[in-house]
């Protein structure tokens, strides 16, 4: 009886007693709990009771999905056409690599480069066939010729390099390099002018120079200009223009008190080209005092660029002056204050990094065959700025794709027309540029030829479309020139353009030949024989600053000795304001603070 009753008390106080405990809250979840264990009771019960209904459900969404997912792959990896608009010209470009020995880099294999230029049209893609040029590289020796579409040659040029080294040297060899170019008139004469290029490049040493010389059927020659490629310190000294620093463009001063020397230079490279200086010593002694010659003699200045950038690794930035040489500290001070009392240009790159190139995840792909995409091995360089000290001057865009258009990049050049210092994306377009490869093939050369490699021939293709904004294409021709009067003031950026840190420099290369084309002139060759025109780059200047309106348009013509070819065309300036750059300051200030910022946190902590 005790054991019951001691039984019967614990159950009245396990039911009375503990439920005492119990919140509303308590209550609440408690039937919640009991609502969703109903509702899973119903769900097991109506899958245990239809399995056979589930499971042809599911059969049918595998199938759904697995379509879904063939569509989206099929849609987002085909490869697809970028529409070409109002195509001006086409050009296609086929390089050769003839063989490459295991034992040689792939900058020393021989090459030739094809390229055809084709007119276009509104509602063609490709018309007539116009003309065709080749550039070839046989031994150490360059080749240019350009045949009409009758193949009959119409211009062509050599250029020869001759190294000498007549002893113990720190500054190493001397190249001197000469080019001969001469346009054809017909298959019977030349024109009775040719251009001549004298290269100096030091094997170690912090400048390379080149004078171009114009020459007549009389025999007479006229120096025009002195280009200057300057070569960074240590590393621009050591490895040549790899790590260029800048770019330098003069023109010589034609008048009496310079006869004398100009005539002493003509004279050192007649002898240089004789019998007399086959011996080592002679040669190195004559190409010295030719390239000292060729500084000496008085010079104005066309422009000059100082490049940023750190060893080459980014896209450069420069800092250009027309018609003035300034010294370090004036471009110190310039840059700090962000004005400058001379006409002075900045150029300034921007980044575009999706899609972009990682250098971890540039080999990852999807797709096979002509459909593949390589979403990570694109360019990081989304295009140049050009400012002048009223606002935006011009500016190059690249534009890449991480889908449907392989490995296409799109040009497209900007232009202040109306003269505001601002740049309008619909209305001041004034020129685009498709480059795309055969069958989006990524040449890597140093991977298939030179050292350590096998012999091996190889040959790829790009095409270059040059489009109109519209379909006014009197009105594109004129733009078409313009774009290369904008490339003619980013010498820096056109030399860093094969490949590297974009196309610009093919670009500027098809372009100048259809320039010279359409107009056979000695200065339109120099067009297409160097990166920075350096016969008729103080030309596009002037037609650039004057189609922009810049109220110094004629005090540059001025300066270049131009101004009676450009009477009447500089039109009435807008109103323009000018800006102040006021970015170095404050990058300046801002090291300054941190520095000052870091002195007092390490001063705090050692009190402590």
């Amino acid at each position: 009886m005790p054991g019951e009753f001691d039984d019967l008390l614990k159950k009245i106080e396990q039911k009375h007693l503990q439920d005492t405990d119990i919140t509303p809250s308590k209550k609440r979840f408690g039937k919640i709990g009991r609502f969703f264990g109903k509702i899973t009771d119903a769900i097991g019960d109506f899958l245990s009771s239809h399995k056979r209904g589930i499971f042809v459900a599911l059969l049918v969404l595998l199938v759904v999905l697995s379509g879904v997912y063939l569509l989206a792959k099929d849609y987002l990896t085909k490869r697809q056409n970028y529409p070409e608009r109002n195509v001006l010209f086409r050009a296609t470009n086929t390089v050769y690599i003839a063989g490459g020995s295991e034992k040689k880099g792939a900058a020393n294999v021989d090459q030739y480069s094809e390229t055809e230029v084709y007119e276009g049209g509104v509602e063609s893609k490709v018309g007539t066939y116009l003309f065709a040029t080749g550039r070839e590289v046989r031994d150490d020796i360059e080749y240019f010729n350009m045949d009409d579409s009758q193949k009959i040659r119409i211009a062509s040029a050599t250029r020869k390099p001759e190294i000498v080294q007549a002893g113990l040297r720190i500054g190493g060899s001397l190249n001197f390099k000469e080019q001969f170019a001469e346009i054809i008139s017909n298959r019977a004469s030349k024109t009775p002018q040719s251009y001549r290029v004298y290269k100096f490049v030091p094997e170690r040493g912090l400048k390379e120079l080149e004078v171009s010389v114009v020459s007549f059927s009389d025999d007479t020659m006229r120096m025009e200009t002195l280009m200057t490629e300057v070569r960074e310190y240590l590393l621009g000294w050591w490895w040549g223009k790899v790590f260029r620093a800048g770019t330098f463009l003069e023109q010589y001063v034609i008048s009496p008190d310079t006869e004398n020397a100009r005539n002493q230079f003509q004279e050192h490279i007649r002898i240089l080209d004789s019998q007399q200086t086959i011996n080592q010593t002679e040669r190195e002694r004559m190409v010295r005092q030719a390239m000292a010659m060729s500084v000496q003699i008085p010079r104005t200045p066309i422009y000059m660029t100082y490049e940023d950038g750190l060893f080459d690794i980014l896209p450069q930035e420069s800092t250009i002056y027309l018609a003035h040489k300034p010294g370090y500290l004036e471009r110190v001070k310039d840059a700090f204050f962000g004005k400058s009392e001379h006409i002075r240009l900045r150029v300034e790159n921007y980044a575009d990094l999706f899609p972009g190139r990682y250098p971890l995840l540039r080999h990852f792909h999807i797709g096979a065959g002509d459909n593949v995409v390589y979403p990570f091995d694109k360019y990081n360089n989304g295009g140049y700025i050009i400012y002048d000290r009223y606002g935006k001057l011009a500016q190059i865009d690249i534009r890449d794709f991480i889908l449907f258009y392989g490995q296409d990049v799109l040009y497209s050049y900007y232009f202040d027309l109306n003269g505001d210092g601002k740049l309008d994306q619909t209305s001041e377009l004034i020129g685009t540029v498709l480059c795309r490869t055969t069958h989006d093939e990524r040449i890597e050369l140093e991977r298939l030829v030179g050292e350590g490699r096998p012999k091996t021939d190889v040959t790829f293709t790009a095409h270059y479309s040059f489009m109109a904004p519209s379909n006014d294409l009197e009105q594109g021709m004129a733009y078409f020139n313009l774009c290369g009067y904008v490339e003619s003031m980013l010498p820096d950026q056109l030399n860093r353009g094969f490949g590297k840190h974009s196309f610009l420099g093919y670009i500027n290369q098809h372009r100048s030949d259809i320039m010279l084309f359409r107009d056979l002139t000695i200065e339109n060759m120099s067009r297409a024989l160097t990166q920075e025109s350096t016969l008729v780059a103080k030309y596009d200047i002037v037609k650039a600053m004057i189609a922009a309106k810049r109220p110094y348009a004629q005090q540059l013509a001025e300066a270049y000795n131009l101004a009676d070819q450009f009477v009447g065309q500089y039109q009435p300036p807008a109103q323009l304001v000018e800006r102040r750059d006021w970015s170095v300051m404050l990058k300046t200030l801002a090291v300054v603070l941190v520095v000052i910022g870091g002195g007092f946190l390490l001063r705090k902590k050692k009190e402590k």
